[in-house]
């Protein structure tokens, strides 16, 4: 405080008589004259302040009281702030910071956020955009949408008894694995054919199959041999060569299919 400031202090502070009343005056007129001895946007760093750009504009690394911004860094007169990418704090420009310099975690090595991530929070935790079709952080598919049981789930991971590939991800069963998914109409849980599973997982001719793995057996009276059949004569009588069982009965032999049958 100069020598004239002072002065004028000492005359104001003696036509007060309550020691109470000086005091306060004396911290008021000290405050101000602090205050005044610099001016926030002239672009000289003095006093207090931590950084001058030169305008009392927010949010460019200099705030509007002179001081230097969370995730900013600021050096000279007038001070020049820049963010500093990989520090953890969203700042300026910058799309997303995740405290690191790495690319393809979802915040590149420039803070932007990259194609099929989305990142949230300070320091910025980013994850795979599930259906956008490309297949990004923990995704193990993306089909391009949120619907169940067509391979890919809505959460991107990939659904028992299927196989996917490709982005957007192409997902086919695995027929042979004993679950029925998709297009197949049985899975025994092998690839044999003759056994009414085929190797594409659909029902051969002169079977049925049910559950998971599947158990397939002959329709006997279909007229196809198919199974532990050793005949089908179309029907499910008894005493006409081929029984209700689809086998042959004592004192007859059958061939064909549906099976004919005569007395021996």
């Amino acid at each position: 405080m100069n020598r004239k400031r002072l002065a004028s202090v000492g005359m104001i502070l003696g036509t007060l008589t309550s020691p109470v009343l000086a005091a306060v005056a004396f911290d008021t007129i000290l405050f101000r004259t602090s205050y005044e001895s610099y001016t926030c946007a002239n672009g000289v760093v003095e006093d207090a302040e931590t950084c001058d750009d030169g305008m009392l504009v927010t949010g460019d690394g200099c705030s509007d009281g002179c001081r230097i911004e969370f995730g900013f860094y600021c050096a000279g007169a007038p001070s020049i702030c820049v963010t500093q990418c990989g520090d953890g704090a969203q700042a300026g420009s910058e799309a997303c910071d995740d405290q690191n310099l790495a690319n393809a975690d979802g915040c590149s090595d420039a803070c932007l956020v990259e194609p099929g991530f989305q990142c949230v929070g300070t320091p910025s935790i980013c994850s795979g955009i599930c259906s956008d079709g490309l297949i990004r952080g923990n995704e193990a598919c993306d089909d391009g949408n949120l619907a169940q049981g067509d391979g890919c789930s809505a959460e991107c991971t990939i659904e028992s008894g299927f196989q996917c590939s490709g982005a957007p991800s192409a997902c086919t069963t695995v027929c042979g694995d004993g679950l029925i998914r998709g297009g197949e109409s049985c899975d025994d849980n092998d690839l044999d054919n003759g056994d009414g599973c085929s190797a594409q997982c659909m029902i051969e001719p002169g079977f049925q199959c049910t559950g998971s793995p599947s158990i397939c057996m002959g329709i006997c009276g279909d007229g196809v041999v198919a199974g532990d059949e050793t005949c089908d004569d179309g029907n499910m009588h008894n005493g006409d060569g081929c029984s209700m069982l689809c086998s042959v009965e004592s004192g007859f032999a059958c061939n064909g299919q549906p099976s004919v049958c005569i007395p021996l």
